[in-house]
């Protein structure tokens, strides 16, 4: 009676132990652990010239995203890393290191920004010297997009901030007239067309082309409400804008702007000076490397 006491007890004593045993916690899924850095090698910006760039994918903290990209101001530069910051919303730092040395070139505090674009940064030439600038997008509102530049200054050794780019909207590259173009349509009733060349330093408008509906501002015309006035402007030695033409077009039936008038037409013509029905006016900045 007392080994079948015994032996019921050894049984049980078994039993609880192998319960314990497979209500351990289970190991961690391989979805708990990181996944491995990859790293991808092309060109990142859509115009011609291209820069050559390593780009690293990004890390990440809680807050803040890191990309780093080893690129080379013209031919005979050395390789340079560029190493940004980002958080959700924006470009925050811009870091430029020698790759050969290690040293630290500087260190770019940028403005508010938008990051609207696959990359924190591009390398573009925009100066149209050879040398590629770093292009950093601004904003995205509805009608165009905006974006800083920074300038390679061969004195100096550093990139340095021009403000005056970011009045470039939707800037295309013309590198036929080393120049940049912009076109901005705020609405089927108004439109603006610019040239802009690096002069000096910095992005001057060197001849401008707009029009709008004349009721907005001429109170003493007849009939305006069915012309639209149109403005073409250069600019003079000392930077001024000087007035070219101002003339009146009528509306079409749907109240846009008649391109047919006679006026209007050699703005249009294929080979023109403005020729503003040829791509290069649409051939926008980056337009591919766009998020959304």
């Amino acid at each position: 009676m007392c080994k079948k006491i015994i032996f019921i007890i050894l049984l049980m004593f078994l039993f609880v132990t192998a319960c314990k045993k497979n209500t351990s916690s289970p190991k961690p899924m391989s979805s708990d652990y990181p996944s491995p850095t990859t790293t991808i090698t092309g060109n990142i910006t859509s115009e011609i010239p291209k820069a050559t760039v390593n780009i690293s994918s990004p890390t990440s903290t809680p807050s803040i995203n890191t990309q780093a990209f080893t690129f080379q101001v013209n031919s005979n530069m050395p390789f340079y890393e560029c190493i940004t910051s980002t958080d959700d919303f924006q470009t925050t730092q811009i870091i430029i290191i020698d790759t050969d040395t290690d040293a630290l070139i500087q260190t770019i505090i940028t403005p508010d920004n938008q990051m609207f674009t696959k990359s924190a940064v591009y390398f573009v030439d925009v100066t149209f010297n050879g040398n590629f600038s770093i292009v950093l997008p601004i904003e995205r509102p509805a009608r165009y997009n905006r974006f800083n530049a920074y300038i390679w200054e061969d004195e100096t050794k550093q990139f340095v901030e021009t403000p005056s780019f970011q009045d470039i909207l939707n800037p295309s590259i013309d590198y036929e007239n080393k120049q940049i173009l912009s076109r901005v349509h705020y609405t089927t009733e108004s439109a603006d067309y610019c040239m802009v060349k690096f002069k000096n330093g910095k992005f001057v408008k060197t001849n401008s082309f707009s029009w709008y509906p004349a009721n907005n501002y001429e109170d003493s015309m007849q009939n305006k409400e069915q012309f639209m006035r149109c403005i073409e402007k250069m600019a003079s030695d000392d930077g001024n804008q000087i007035v070219v033409k101002d003339f009146y077009v009528s509306m079409n039936s749907y109240g846009d702007i008649d391109l047919n008038d006679e006026q209007l037409r050699s703005y249009f013509e294929t080979n023109s000076f403005w020729d503003l029905s040829s791509q290069k006016w649409k051939n926008y900045m980056l337009i591919d490397e766009l998020k959304y």
